[in-house]
């Protein structure tokens, strides 16, 4: 029964909040969720504390964002204020202003996206911030204020997508619990709860929900496998940048120019005499000298998404002199256009070795966060990129330059088909026929090579009857028989380096375990060549990306197998150039891929234990501890069967005697009060006038008096309704 506020004799609004019933068979006399505006100011607070905190998260997330973040939030809070006061009147004129200020932001919103059609997210988070701020302006009802709500979440969700660091963290977790605390709040502000005098009586409620579901959704997030997502149309990438005419392939790494731009001191480079600079790598230039020694900063130099870990590969040598590494044809290059993106690259292949090799579609998306050289960085065998060029080149050796450099915070993404071989296909390859094929550039040693050198790699080598199994074996050798170290000397002047390093210092970081392997690889007829780039990098679990730093450029070596085409080998210690990339196999990792599939019809929910990472032990703890506790708060929230109390009964017999009156011609509506229902029976029938008024004290003492209920209290009701059944 609800109350009808165009009566005279219903409840005024101030008394409203304490004389609703607390439990009446005909439901609440009191509709609060319909009252014409929002009067609970803890429940407006919370959710304007929420737009702030998604605000603040976007800004963050650029270099410039700040400004616009604190204008908005600024303008906000006084939209805020604004609201509050004029939340009774009409407000024409403003929701006049407010209409013509959100298609003004629209169109605004269309022309940054046209701009940049791309990637279109911080357009968009532009655009919420906006439409955040104007409808802040007029937020009367509650349902304003959930509209807030949703708004703060769609930006937070944008600002989430965006975010490539843990920092994003400490917007998400506050957010989290203040958006919460604002649903509840909403909620107790629709039965007028929300306006208790301390903070604590409010925050109560959500001390146990909010942890729990924090804990259930980390778990639940660090047991999803990294997908690539659905087939979009568009990757992510910068906006387009200018690009110069003409531009031939030369490659442009500040800190480590070529030959041609030292003017005149092109000894320097060769000599290894250049000073070594710690936040670039030199193996990105167009000679590598393995005299350089120094240890690189271990500053996030880029971040990938990529749900599988691979090599980054940046360039390729053909050619070594006992000394450094160089290209016999560097300016070789074939252009790729594309004026409208992906732009389209077709590897060059020798001999077609696409026919044997299985090869499986890996996305990359690469966000430059310290400035590069222009090689353009991606997995093995490219096929497309969304690139903010027109055009890109690539040379003989398999490397993408870009006519521009990469600056930080450029974007792109990559399409790799990246190859999966099978060490059994491979032993059964074909030896190179270098008839027809200019192969003596991977075949070549040097001429001073030292015959203990050759002697080594076939003593290592014996026995073996295919070319992968060669050069398995010489991998394996270096990696175990060899330390790693960055703080070897460098080779003096006249001695070849392979054969120091194998046979005096008999320790090297990558460079020297790569060129060794190149090497000792061409001496037992393996075509060879290095190959520099980046290690797949750390993985964040919590932001899903791979965090690539200074210290994780490297070295590795590419052996030519026919049909197959150039194939991976690492032989330095405590890394592998997978033969077959996959999707990182922790348990954690695993368990969540298993029920992804099942979920999806296949697979099973077999579970390895074996191998448990630290991080993974701490998460199957929280996940178990998470779940007794539901269980734990589902058990006391479990439906029970009560036995009826004083007060219940009272009710009971109450409207027993309301609807016995009723049925005898009385009148009644959702808005009657039990008085004014107890002076209509009087007034019909005098005899009950004084058994109704004892009734009517009886039940409003059971609602509005602090004063227990007792069995004397429901006999003399009995009495009463006995009464009234006789006359």
């Amino acid at each position: 029964m609800r109350l009808d506020l165009s009566r005279s004799d219903t409840l005024s609004d101030d008394r409203a909040p304490h004389c609703v019933p607390r439990s009446t068979p005909l439901g609440g006399w009191y509709d609060f969720g319909m009252l014409p505006t929002e009067d609970s100011r803890p429940f407006r607070i919370a959710v304007q504390l929420s737009v702030i905190l998604a605000i603040l998260a976007a800004a963050s997330l650029e270099d410039d964002g700040w400004t616009r973040g604190l204008v908005a939030i600024g303008l906000s809070l006084v939209g805020a204020w604004i609201s509050w006061h004029r939340r009774g009147a009409k407000n024409g004129w403003i929701k006049l202003g407010l209409a013509i200020g959100m298609m003004a932001a629209f169109w605004r919103f269309l022309g940054e996206a046209m701009y940049n059609p791309y990637d279109t997210r911080l357009s968009l988070a532009h655009l919420l911030i906006e439409l955040q701020v104007l409808h802040s302006f007029d937020l009367p009802r509650r349902k304003d204020l959930y509209y807030s709500m949703v708004v703060s979440m769609a930006l937070i969700s944008v600002a989430a997508t965006v975010s490539r660091t843990m920092g994003f963290g400490a917007w998400f977790v506050p957010w989290t619990v203040v958006i919460l605390i604002s649903a509840g709040l909403g909620h107790l502000a629709r039965f007028r709860e929300a306006e208790a005098p301390r903070l604590w009586p409010l925050i109560r409620p959500f001390v146990v929900p909010i942890p729990l579901m924090a804990l259930v959704a980390v778990g639940i997030w660090m047991a999803l496998p990294r997908y690539d997502g659905l087939r979009l149309q568009s990757l992510p990438m910068s906006v387009r940048l200018p690009t110069p005419p003409g531009f031939t392939g030369q490659i442009n790494n500040p800190a480590y120019p070529s030959p041609a731009q030292l003017s005149g001191q092109a000894g320097l480079m060769r000599g290894g005499k250049l000073p070594f600079n710690p936040n670039a790598y030199y193996g990105f230039s167009y000679n590598l000298d393995l005299n350089y020694r120094g240890k690189l900063d271990d500053a996030i130099v880029m971040r990938v998404r990529s749900r599988i870990p691979t090599y980054w590969r940046g360039m390729a040598f053909d050619h070594f002199d006992g000394g450094s590494w160089s290209m016999t044809q560097p300016d070789k290059t074939q252009r790729y256009s594309g004026y409208s993106p992906p732009i389209v690259v077709h590897p060059a292949l020798a001999d077609g070795h696409n026919e044997l090799t299985a090869r499986r579609e890996l996305i990359q998306t690469f966000y430059i966060e310290q400035d590069q050289s222009n090689l353009i960085f991606a997995a093995q065998e490219v096929e497309s990129l969304f690139f903010p060029t027109t055009y890109l080149l690539e040379d003989r050796y398999g490397g993408l330059r870009s006519p521009v450099q990469l600056s930080k915070g450029m974007v792109y993404s990559v399409v790799s088909q990246i190859p999966r071989y099978d060490p059994m296909f491979l032993r059964r390859a074909r030896p190179v026929i270098t008839t027809g094929l200019n192969w003596r550039t991977y075949m070549d040693v040097p001429q001073q090579l030292p015959d203990r050198v050759r002697g080594l790699a076939t003593q290592v080598t014996a026995g073996s009857t295919n070319a992968y199994d060669r050069m398995d074996k010489l991998s394996h050798y270096l990696s175990t028989q060899y330390r790693y170290n960055l703080d070897i000397p460098t080779v003096k002047p006249g001695h070849d380096a392979i054969d120091e390093f194998l046979f005096v210092q008999k320790e090297g970081y990558c460079e020297q375990f790569a060129t060794a392997l190149a090497v000792m690889g061409r001496t037992v007829g393996v075509p060879t060549r290095l190959v520099t780039g980046y290690t797949p990098g750390t993985l964040n679990r919590l932001t899903g990306y791979w965090e690539v730093r200074g210290s994780d450029a490297h070295g590795w070596v590419e052996a030519y197998f026919p049909a197959f085409g150039w194939v991976p080998f690492d032989p330095s210690p405590g890394f592998v150039a997978t033969l077959n990339p996959d999707v990182p196999l922790d348990p954690l990792q695993r368990l969540g891929r298993r029920l992804a599939g099942w979920l999806m019809g296949f697979g099973d929910l077999a579970l390895p234990v074996g191998g448990l990472h630290v991080w993974a032990v701490v998460a199957y703890l929280g996940m178990g501890i998470s779940a007794v506790v539901a269980a734990l708060l589902l058990w006391r929230q479990r439906p029970r069967r009560r036995t009826p109390q004083w007060a219940d009964r009272l009710d009971q017999l109450y409207w027993r005697a309301r609807l016995q009156a009723r049925r005898q011609g009385t009148s009644d509506s959702d808005g009657t009060t039990p008085r004014t229902f107890a002076d209509r029976v009087a007034a019909q029938r005098p005899e009950t006038a004084d058994a109704w008024a004892k009734l009517t004290d009886l039940f409003e003492r059971r609602h509005y008096s602090p004063d227990p209920i007792g069995a004397d209290d429901v006999d003399r009701a009995k009495a009463l309704l006995r009464q009234l059944a006789g006359r």
